[in-house]
């Protein structure tokens, strides 16, 4: 018998990433230029991804898009927002 593992998709845990520090850097009063210029940023990619899944679905062309609005973490493999490149060393 097969056994189903639960894996998390990214595009289900940038989202709740992304509002996460964006309510953390508000309530916070860190919200700097760059972490709002890049949260915009993050924001018209995933617009677009949206976009382009709704209507041709091209995967190509959809995982383009989610890569340029997000960067993988080369430690753990997991993709995190783009804002938090801010934070990072």
């Amino acid at each position: 018998m097969r056994e189903w593992v639960a894996v998390e998709a990214p595009e289900r845990i940038l989202p709740t990433l992304f509002y996460i520090l964006t309510l953390l850097a508000y309530f916070t009063h860190h919200a700097r230029i760059l972490f709002v210029v890049l949260a915009w940023v993050f924001v018209i990619f995933r617009l677009l991804h949206a976009y382009v899944h709704v209507t041709s679905n091209i995967a190509n062309l959809r995982g383009m898009l989610f890569g340029l609005g997000s960067h993988r973490d080369k430690r753990h493999g997991h993709f995190i927002p783009l804002l938090q490149r801010e934070s990072r060393p």
